[in-house]
């Protein structure tokens, strides 16, 4: 990995987003450092959500991945999708109707596919053991209890083959369901445990399903009442029987969902530790560029679907006694974890930390005060360029992404006269 760093002598404006330039006349000079891999790091992704978020999705399914080819033995990522089911969005139509009037079915927007695009997805809906559980705040190696299992359903690719988004799988509940929930259905509280979607027999497909449209539907001859999804959440596992690797000694693989990131540093780096004290800093971009081969359509089947990632994130982890996230122009993931603002862009071949909110970090740095410990780069996907730079902080909306980074690759400006 590379670290390239821009530094000039003009000493005002740090933080600001185009850093400080260069007196008249006077030419910078740029330095590359390499950066060191410390490890190979898995932070499962927190996927869950509890509230609005129209674009967030839960996913379901199984998908095998070879990377065209560029990996020791193929990827093989499950998925179990949650929903917690809150009351209907309107008065409820049915307290005095019988449950044998009743029909149920829960609507389901597909809006992301991972896989086969002519496998039908197989799987099984269960009822949630509990009412109470929390999806907010959960993170994909996690899971809930189920009690119930409902009934199986497969959803044909022809149920899938319009543009994602346009798109709705109906699963209908059977009477058994409506019976055992008749007075929960028939109430305006939010009674309903919710459901887990799991995958049964040997999918070749992942799909994302959206969380803002997932209704639970009930009906009569002459009524609708329908209840909402107020929680969702991605149980996303790797079930390989061992952990596939990148065939390239110069390259590593990312995924999303799991959380597989690259982990790296400089403070074993004897070239940047020879920068210490003799340059200024004006600029600092960390970079990172990626192979996107993996994601063109000659690399891919003709029937399969690999998406792209859209963004990425660098975290870093504060040093013990350090300066807090805020004063280093960064955002606060946690007490131990700051997160860089990075330059917005849909480009699945590099990942540009925002130059004006890096320079603080490797000014003290290079100035004998080293602020963080650890840096990590990881996937974040989007549905939008996001419109400023607290939103390319944010966390990314579920998937199982793959992207593969090039090891020397990664820099980050200074400018020094």
């Amino acid at each position: 990995m590379l670290l390239s760093l821009a530094a000039c002598s003009d000493p005002g404006g740090v933080g600001a987003n185009v850093g400080r330039e260069p007196l008249s006349g006077e030419n910078p000079s740029e330095t590359t450092v390499m950066a060191v891999p410390t490890s190979d790091t898995t932070e499962a992704s927190l996927t869950g959500l509890d509230g609005q978020g129209q674009s967030w999705r839960f996913l379901v399914g199984n998908v095998s991945d070879n990377l065209d080819g560029r990996l020791t033995n193929n990827l093989e990522i499950e998925a179990d999708g949650y929903v917690d089911i809150g009351g209907p969005s309107a008065s409820n139509p049915f307290s005095n109707t019988s449950a044998s009037e009743l029909s149920a079915s829960l609507r389901l927007v597909p809006t992301y596919r991972h896989g086969d695009t002519t496998a039908t997805l197989d799987m099984e809906l269960c009822d949630l053991q509990s009412s109470g559980v929390d999806m907010g705040r959960t993170r994909a190696d996690e899971s809930f209890a189920t009690s119930n299992r409902i009934q199986s359903y497969s959803i044909s690719p022809a149920d899938l083959s319009a543009p994602l988004d346009q798109d709705t799988v109906t699963l209908d509940l059977p009477q058994s369901w409506i019976d055992n929930n008749a007075s929960a259905l028939k109430s305006d509280d939010d009674n309903l445990n919710g459901f887990k979607l799991a995958p049964t027999g040997s999918n070749t497909v992942i799909v994302g399903f959206q969380h803002g449209s997932a209704t639970l539907r009930v009906t009569t001859n002459s009524d609708t009442a329908d209840f909402g999804v107020q929680q969702s959440f991605t149980h996303i596992g790797e079930t390989s029987g061992s952990t596939p690797t990148v065939s390239s000694p110069n390259q590593r693989l990312l995924l999303d969902g799991v959380g597989r990131g690259l982990a790296f540093n400089w403070t074993k780096s004897d070239k940047f530790a020879a920068l210490t004290d003799s340059v200024v800093v004006s600029r600092a971009q960390i970079r990172a560029s990626f192979d996107t081969g993996i994601y063109e359509s000659n690399n891919t089947p003709s029937d399969f679907v690999r998406p792209s990632a859209s963004d990425y994130r660098i975290l870093a982890t504060r040093r013990s006694g350090g300066p807090s996230c805020s004063t280093l122009d960064l955002s606060k993931l946690n007490d131990d974890t700051c997160v860089f603002p990075m330059e917005a862009s849909e480009d699945p071949g590099d990942a540009q930390s925002d130059r004006g909110s890096t320079i603080d970090t490797f000014d003290r740095w290079l100035s004998g005060e080293r602020p963080l410990d650890a840096f990590r780069l990881g996937i974040a996907d989007r549905d939008q360029i996001p419109s400023g730079l607290d939103g390319t902080t944010r966390r990314g909306l579920p998937s199982t992404i793959p992207a593969v980074v090039k090891l020397d690759s990664v820099n980050v400006a200074l400018t020094e006269l």
